[in-house]
């Protein structure tokens, strides 16, 4: 691949440099034959056009080595070490169904994440980490400088992921203190965000190791003090009821600010109250001036290697060649060498500039690395190569990392990358996720096909015929194909053999239900026809494999994606 393949257009100037090279060796053999007529070669000493044509070869070959030296070529994988400056901070959030109140715009949580990512976005230097609770603790991302990875983990959080109890914040609080190691504490922090309502057994003793930690808790309070009802949502995130006490009372959450600034005073930190996205918070974790920044261990960047100097040798070699031959002409006139010899100035004053322009180049990346996203579009590229050797939990970390770095079309691909790893991993609620965020950022037909195709494929597995259909008959509006085609047609015959069994079911419950035979019966066909059910999908899954490959090779013509990952 090339960093700048635009630049691979200057290889159409190849026609204009052979036709100037043939006007000049006929305007060359012109005048010789207008000096010395037909006895050139005995009155010019060593006279030979050969000489001037392999010069003209050895100059084209050097220019075209030059152009694709200057597209910058990479490929392999390279690992770079880099010294970061900055401090440790581990993000505490509360994740508790209270946290889902929207007394806050959207949400409390909604908010939340949002102003992390604003956050991270804002050129800030720290190692980050992501620990979830609610009565329980989950770390999510350990601490890391990789911000596209954490911006993607901290989009998946939400309301109740963890546990099914209260909220526990001192228990939290403690588990948090002891992720860190027991070495200098100065250049470490935990930034606890929550809306303040703790259920904690043991506070006071959780509150005696948070003392004794020595760990700077930096609190910020979520909500109103007012409060409103804590909602229950569906699937779609409407709100369909109230979470409601023993009583029948709905349960009202209520920001309190009271526990979080005691928290925050015993371990020596600072209290702040978030309620809309605004850059105080951003503000207020900067300016914490009691955490240290301190000089980290190396970190080891991988980046798709740099193979310029491949190109770039070959081209010196062959310049040099051609000047050499250019500086063994026997006729020259005086205005002709000054033309001459400007342009073989030009040609190595320019190789000369590039190499030390490239040199700066590598410089800045190296010094910049892990704070550019430049590096994480590499991820595609790197998330490919591990999904080819099925390690699908690193490329799931490498494509998260580049997510920030492509729009549209490339941003589909990378989502529908993304969920063919989930697939692979069997978590295929995920994975249709991950193709609805594909099918957003894209108006492409033939991706949207794949996209839809893929998610019958889910659909059709999970037993969920009516959506299968729905997303095979997408994928053919797109862009019909054979193996689409022949999908929608047996999740069509599998749908109808549903609502036929339905009807059929609607007939009986009008009947006696008191027969026992006939429930009996009843019962062994719907076991029978759920048996058949199973057979049918695996001797479906059996034909697609066998058939399948063959399909797809007569619509290769169609077609150019693959409907396995991109890239």
């Amino acid at each position: 691949m090339f960093e700048y393949s635009h630049l691979l257009l200057l290889l159409l100037m190849l026609p204009f440099i052979f036709i100037a090279f043939f006007v000049e060796i006929f305007l060359y053999r012109k005048r010789t034959q207008k000096i010395a007529g037909a006895n050139k070669e005995m009155i010019i000493p060593y006279f030979t056009e050969g000489q001037k044509w392999i010069r003209n070869i050895f100059y084209t070959i050097g220019f075209i080595f030059i152009v694709l030296s200057v597209a910058r070529p990479k490929w392999g994988i390279e690992e770079i070490n880099q010294k970061i400056v900055g401090r440790d901070i581990l993000v505490l959030i509360d994740v508790s169904v209270s946290m889902s109140v929207p007394d806050v715009f959207p949400t409390r949580l909604e908010l939340v994440k949002r102003t992390l990512n604003k956050m991270l976005d804002s050129g800030v230097t720290d190692r980050i980490g992501i620990m979830v609770f609610t009565s329980e603790t989950e770390l999510l991302v350990p601490l890391t400088h990789d911000y596209s990875a954490l911006s993607y983990f901290i989009d998946s959080i939400h309301p109740g992921m963890i546990g099914t109890g209260g909220t526990d914040i001192s228990k939290g609080l403690v588990d948090a203190i002891s992720f860190f190691d027991d070495s200098s504490v100065s250049d470490k922090m935990i930034l606890l965000i929550t809306d303040g309502e703790d259920l904690s057994k043991n506070k006071e003793e959780n509150i005696t190791k948070i003392k004794k930690s020595k760990i700077k808790v930096y609190t910020v309070g979520v909500g109103t003090t007012n409060g409103q009802p804590v909602p229950v949502r569906n699937e779609k995130g409407e709100i369909e009821s109230y979470l409601r006490d023993r009583s029948g009372n709905p349960v009202v959450s209520k920001l309190d600010e009271s526990f979080l600034k005691e928290l925050s005073t015993i371990s020596n930190g600072t209290y702040f109250r978030a309620s809309t996205i605004s850059d105080d918070f951003i503000t207020f974790i900067n300016t914490i001036s009691a955490i240290k920044r301190t000089s980290k261990d190396n970190q080891q960047v991988r980046q798709i290697k740099d193979q310029y100097i491949l190109f770039l040798g070959p081209a010196l070699f062959f310049l040099c060649i051609g000047f050499l031959l250019d500086l063994g002409k026997l006729y020259k006139k005086e205005k002709r060498w000054v033309l001459s010899n400007i342009f073989n100035k030009t040609i190595l004053i320019f190789s000369v500039l590039f190499v030390f322009n490239l040199q700066l180049i590598s410089q800045e990346n190296v010094k910049n690395n892990s704070l550019s996203n430049s590096i994480y579009k590499n991820g595609a590229f790197l998330g490919n190569h591990y999904f080819n050797k099925k390690d699908y939990s690193k490329a799931l970390k490498e494509y998260a990392r580049s997510i920030n770095s492509f729009k549209q079309d490339n941003l589909a691909k990378l989502h529908f990358n993304i969920a063919s790893v989930f697939e692979k991993m069997n978590d295929f609620e995920n994975a249709d996720k991950s193709y609805a965020k594909a099918i957003e950022n894209t108006k492409n037909e033939l991706i949207l096909s794949d996209i839809y195709y893929n998610r019958g494929i889910i659909n059709f597995k999970n037993k969920k015929i009516k959506e299968s259909v729905s997303y095979f008959k997408e994928s053919l509006k797109n862009n019909p194909t054979d193996e689409a085609r022949y999908n929608y047609s047996i999740a069509k015959l599998f749908l109808n053999q549903e609502n036929s069994e339905n009807k059929d079911d609607d007939k009986e419950k009008s009947e006696d239900k008191s027969d026992k035979e006939q429930s009996d019966s009843k019962s062994d066909e719907q076991k029978k026809e759920s048996e058949n059910f199973d057979q049918l999908l695996k001797a479906l899954e059996q034909k697609e494999k066998n058939d399948l490959k063959d399909v797809v090779d007569q619509n290769k013509e169609k077609s150019s994606l693959d409907r396995g990952v991109y890239w």
